[in-house]
């Protein structure tokens, strides 16, 4: 028979620890932070799991894919509504973003003339920076490149910012939801160690929509820790209904992407995916997604997605926190969303429009 992998809820951490001793040779993985266990069980087991009185809910195991492509064509692309902020010196130093993708490459841009990365690997264990599909690094290139091996041609949007990356995602550009939740658990238990105030999700898996949803609750969880949680919406426009997890979490920041028009107007990309028509709450906002310069393993290589848009709010987000260090997730979110440029476009397609800083002098 062969056995499921699942999520297993409790109600409070009395069951939780409870459930454990009843379960042992059942669980896999252990998720204190939600109060849920992983674990595999065959099909008869469920639903026997399923008339526990310690479980809360059980969930399915999803699969996550990183919200990126390749472009053919070169066009460098510039920050209008962040480059302003260079000129004073608010490069995001201080503040720290938590990476949960396919790793980090050990770049120049990264590591000299100092080392501002934190590195762990949920997937293989190894110890020392990597990264075998990419993505994690062109992720972490958007905010936090310094630009020495480019003389600032690149730079990232907060050059100076300390980036965490925690490979939890497999060099096919997939990965579990097991190992996302042992990534967000590792940055809700060191969160004030490293005072880690902003983490970037680029990737998504299909939500769950008949019960709990693993993604949207650890990120919610970490969302009440104190950490700023941005993800991207997904490449699955442009119907609706097609956010992806944990981006569907109302707790959460969700990007979705924009894109130029043959008449240079900004509107969203017709890869970005959509919030539901009767519940136009998702996206939150979109930013720049097509030909976005990335640092790749052979120098600067453009990249779209909602992946790419994803980064440019989190860096804003250190703009913020850099500027106020006191703000709240919710006051974060409240900001951005408020002074958003307004679109004419449906909100399940822009939410409260593009991103804009022009109110961060007056946080």
């Amino acid at each position: 028979m062969i056995d499921t992998k699942c999520v297993l809820f409790t109600s409070d951490k009395k069951d939780f620890f409870t459930l454990r001793k009843e379960l042992s040779y059942q669980i896999t993985n252990s998720f204190p932070f939600i109060n849920a266990y992983g674990a595999s069980v065959s099909s008869c087991e469920i639903s026997k799991l399923q008339s526990n009185k310690l479980i809360r809910a059980i969930a399915s195991h999803t699969t996550v894919k990183t919200c990126s492509f390749h472009q053919e064509v070169y066009f460098p692309h510039q920050n209008p509504e962040l480059d302003a902020y260079y000129d004073k010196k608010n490069f995001g130093q201080g503040t720290t973003v938590a990476v949960i993708d396919t790793g980090i490459r050990p770049h120049v841009d990264f590591f000299m003339p100092k080392n501002r990365v934190i590195f762990k690997d949920f997937v293989n264990g190894i110890k020392s920076p990597y990264d075998d599909n990419g993505h994690g690094t062109a992720v972490a290139s958007i905010i936090a490149s310094n630009g020495l091996t480019t003389k600032k041609e690149f730079q990232g949007i907060v050059p100076r910012a300390n980036i965490i990356a925690l490979k939890a995602i497999s060099n096919n550009g997939e990965g579990g939801a097991f190992k996302i939740l042992e990534a967000m658990q590792w940055i809700y238990l060191n969160r004030k160690k490293h005072n880690i105030k902003v983490v970037c999700m680029s990737f998504g898996a299909e939500p769950i929509t008949d019960g709990v949803d693993p993604l949207s609750e650890g990120a919610s969880a970490l969302w009440k820790s104190g950490v700023v949680v941005v993800t991207s919406a997904g490449n699955s426009g442009e119907k609706s209904g097609t956010i992806t997890s944990p981006g569907i979490s109302r707790d959460v920041i969700t990007v979705g992407g924009a894109c130029k028009n043959e008449k240079g107007e900004i509107g969203p990309c017709d890869f970005s995916s959509r919030g539901r028509l009767e519940k136009s709450t998702k996206p939150d906002i979109i930013a720049h997604a097509r030909n976005i310069a990335t640092l790749q393993k052979n120098g600067c290589i453009p990249q779209s997605g909602t992946s790419m848009a994803a980064p440019i709010v989190a860096s804003a987000c250190c703009l913020m926190l850099q500027k106020n260090p006191r703000l709240s997730p919710n006051r974060v979110k409240e900001l951005l969303l408020k002074n958003a440029k307004a679109l004419p476009y449906p909100k399940n397609e822009v939410g409260q429009g593009m991103l804009s800083l022009d109110f961060i002098d007056e946080i």
